[in-house]
Formats: structure tokens, sequence, C-alpha cells
């Protein structure tokens, strides 16, 4: 179960949906006593988890760094992925062969690192919590490490391009 206070700002109630990411969450709020911004933030999070719900809970789980509590988790299943970072300066490989990549940033962080192990061409969607598109563009990711900005409990969305 989670819980906020609503004064809080909606990207603190959000990492705890995040850190719930990779289980079922129960959740249960009364809707009139958010604002508008929490209400965006739940929905949009918790349509991810519905939408992606195989990916999250059914599929290959790859914990990493167990000494440092699992500051990066990713899950694949086929051509689909998705990594959360849970603490900063963490740097997340796409994996060959997915041509749908997702990463969630639970960091207090606006950055996140990327980097793939061969030359892919992606189109990259950076989302703030409430799912609204905060910038476009593409880029040719390898070995290389990438900054991506990503506002505090955001979502990138790698579309790998043929």
């Amino acid at each position: 179960m989670v819980i906020w206070n609503f004064q809080e700002p909606v990207e603190d109630s959000a990492l705890q949906l995040l850190d719930c990411l990779f289980g079922v969450l129960q959740y249960s709020v009364r809707i009139a006593e958010q604002d508008e911004s929490h209400i965006k933030m739940s929905a949009f999070w918790i349509d991810f988890m519905k939408q992606h719900r195989k990916l999250l809970l059914e599929s290959e789980f790859i914990p990493e760094e167990p000494q440092s509590m699992y500051p990066l988790i990713t899950v694949r299943d086929g051509a689909e992925g998705l990594s959360c970072v849970y603490a900063r300066d963490r740097i997340v490989t796409i994996p060959q062969g997915v041509t749908h990549f997702y990463i969630a940033n639970a960091t207090r962080c606006e950055m996140v690192w990327i980097r793939s192990v061969t030359h892919i061409p992606c189109q990259v969607v950076v989302r703030n919590c409430m799912g609204e598109v905060l910038s476009r563009f593409d880029v040719n990711l390898n070995e290389t490490v990438y900054p991506i900005e990503v506002s505090v409990t955001g979502l990138i969305e790698c579309t790998i391009k043929e």
C-alpha cells in the first residue's frame, strides 16, 4: 500500500508508485481529495503498469548490484524491455534485439545515462511523471554513454528504428 501527503510535490508521490513498479500495486485514494497533478500522475503510471503488466510481472527479471539495494532493475520480454533506475549515476544499457525500451527515472536526479552494446538508431520520447511529452528527438546509440535529461519520476521511451 502507498500513502502520501497531498501537499508533497507530485514527483515525490510518483516515487512511491515507481517503488512498486515490479509488483502488484494496491492503490486506494479519495479522488476528490487529490489535486489535478496527482490525478494525472496516478493515471499515467497506473495505466503504464496495466499496459505493460506482462513485461513487468512475467518476464525475465534482472536486478543489479544487490550490495547497493538494487539501484537498477531491468526486465525483458522478447522485443520489449524496461529498466528502472533507483540511484543516480547508473548507466542503462539497451539490450540487443529490443524494438521498444522504457527507462523509468526513480531518482531525484534529472539525468539518466544510456548506451547500447551495438550501434542502434533510436527515436526517444521523454515524458514527465504525468505522462506529458517534454521532448522528442533521434539519437544514434552505441557504446558511448549518452545523457538524457528527464524529470524526476519521468519516463524515457526508446523506439529502435530499422
